[in-house]
Parts: structure tokens; sequence; C-alpha cells
């Protein structure tokens, strides 16, 4: 009987010894590499500016906005310009500023709007009316929260007062926004 007991605890020992041989983990790791691509994006959402018709002199105005699209990933400092061409017809054209009145015929300014995920644009935004001129005018600079947002929404609101001299007519001008990088 002790033999067997001898027998028993040896092969038992041997079970419980061969469970801890085991080898031991190995581990080995490898290296994951991801390029990002650079985004610098601009777009106007919206294919016209639509305006009622106006009168000329007091009570004159008309207006009209646009969403303005603005994205980059750059990490770098940007803002927004905008120009137009003269608000002409056939045979007349509305200036952008009307001497004799003192006031703007043709400007616009900018404001905040929400993004998708419920922020609005913490920018500075160009809130008091500008005469529109054919050269580029600052409308929008990024906050530096914003230089790697591929999601800035602004909009951009476009004024018309009509001169009281003004020919009656269909008038027409091209809006020009222009996203680009500053201070580089």
């Amino acid at each position: 009987m002790k033999k067997l007991i001898t027998i028993v605890a040896v092969f038992s020992a041997a079970i419980l010894m061969g469970g801890l041989a085991y080898a031991q983990p190995v581990n080995d790791t490898v290296p994951v590499d991801l390029t990002v691509g650079g985004t610098f994006t601009f777009g106007i959402d919206e294919s016209s500016v639509i305006l009622i018709p106006a009168n000329v002199g007091p009570g004159g105005e008309t207006g009209g906005g646009v969403t303005l699209r603005c994205g980059s990933n750059y990490d770098n400092q940007w803002a927004v310009d905008i120009r137009a061409t003269t608000l002409s017809s056939a045979t007349a054209t509305i200036p952008f500023f009307d001497v004799i009145a003192n006031r703007i015929s043709y400007g616009f300014n900018t404001y905040p709007l929400l993004d998708g995920g419920g922020t609005a644009s913490l920018g500075d935004c160009q809130d008091e009316v500008i005469s529109l001129n054919t050269t580029d005018l600052t409308a929008y600079t990024a906050d530096p929260t914003e230089y790697s947002d591929t999601e800035v929404l602004m909009g951009a609101y476009f004024t018309i007062r009509v001169p009281f001299s003004q020919q009656k007519g269909d008038y027409s001008s091209t809006i020009t926004a222009t996203m680009y990088e500053t201070g580089l």
C-alpha cells in the first residue's frame, strides 16, 4: 500500500509539474504607419444669391445670403476674402458706394453659423456691412481653434441699396470668395 501511495504521489506530482511546464508567452511587435492626407477645402453652398426686386431710394434695399463652408487640417492660420464685379445692366451700373447719399450701395457682412456639431464658427467675422470692391476684402479670419477644423461654416450676406437716380433694369454681378492660408 505504501508503494501505491508513493506511485500515486509521484504520478500526481508529475502531472502537476507538467502543468507548470508550459512555455512562457513570447511578445513581438509590428509598427503601424499611417499618413493622413491634407485637406484644404472651401465652397459656397448656394449656386446664386437670390434677390427680390428693389425700388430706388429709401426702402430700395434688397439682399441675400450664402453659406461659406471652410475646412483645413494643416494647423495653419487661414482667412476668407470676398470681392465682386460691378453690379451692371446692359446700360448702367450700381456703384459700390453712393457718394451722393453717402452710403454703401453694394456691400456685405459675415456672421457665424452653427456647424453640424452644434458649435458656431469662432473666428473674426465682418460684423458691419462694408462696401464691396473689385479687390479682395477680408470677410473672415479663423480662430486658432479652427486651424485644423474641417467643418467651419459662416454666412455671408450681400446688401444692395439702390441709389435714387438708378436706371431701371436687370443688374448682375459675380461674387468671388477665396480661402487662403495667412502668416506663412
